[in-house]
């Protein structure tokens, strides 16, 4: 026959989570949600937007280059070097150019094994983002042409494509941001669930236990 331990821990077991620990987890979900709701609310919108500038030793990036690829991506990559050597210079003239006082770094990469880099710029709007990424890109084409006087000569344009509002991104969507504030409140809520329902059932398995010591001190002409 079944003590009144048994019967007891063998409710616990089956009960498992608890109503209240769903509502939980679900009022968690919707904290995160509402958080990171206000977070983009506050740093607002974000745009980037990249001009794209010729870095090779060629006239045009669409002229065919008489360099094995490696020789060209090293060329390139001395040239992204370079423009880190001159990011003070770059950001002073994107201050000027636009009124943005202490602009973010100018995000430069080789795209693919091409001679062209792409300059990118972030702001709270596209226009200026394109406005600060022009800007950054005009920099290094004055720099270059200073360095290299000979080739700037035969070298009209250093401009593959000009930085646009129409094609800016916008970096921080919303949606997301909410998305990862409620799966991170609903993973915060699942673990607080979670070890609640184990100090309960603990709780509620070390009284059962209790009750069958006292059962088994009772003895059975007690329980009768």
């Amino acid at each position: 026959m079944a003590t009144v331990g048994t019967l007891a821990r063998h409710r616990v077991q089956e009960q498992g989570f608890a109503i209240t620990d769903v509502w939980r987890i679900v009022g968690s979900a919707i904290v995160g949600a509402v958080l990171f709701a206000g977070l983009a609310l506050v740093q607002g919108a974000q745009y980037s937007a990249t001009a794209l500038v010729n870095a090779g030793p060629g006239d045009t990036a669409s002229q065919p280059l008489s360099l094995p690829s490696d020789q060209l991506n090293r060329y390139v990559a001395t040239e992204i070097v370079y423009i880190g050597t001159i990011s003070q210079r770059i950001s002073d003239n994107v201050t000027r150019d636009t009124g943005v006082t202490d602009p973010p770094p100018v995000t430069v990469t080789q795209d693919g094994n091409t001679n062209i880099i792409k300059m990118s710029m972030s702001a709270d709007s596209a226009e200026l983002a394109a406005a600060m990424a022009d800007s950054a890109a005009n920099s290094y084409i004055e720099d270059w042409k200073q360095r290299n006087p000979k080739d700037a000569q035969r070298s009209e344009d250093r401009y593959v494509v000009k930085a646009s509002a129409d094609t800016a991104t916008r970096t921080n969507d919303p949606a997301i941001t909410i998305g990862v504030g409620a799966a991170l409140g609903l993973c915060v809520g699942v673990v607080w669930a979670y070890l609640r329902a184990r100090w309960r059932l603990a709780d509620e398995a070390d009284t059962a236990d209790t009750a069958d010591t006292t059962d088994a001190a009772d003895g059975p002409g007690e329980r009768a």
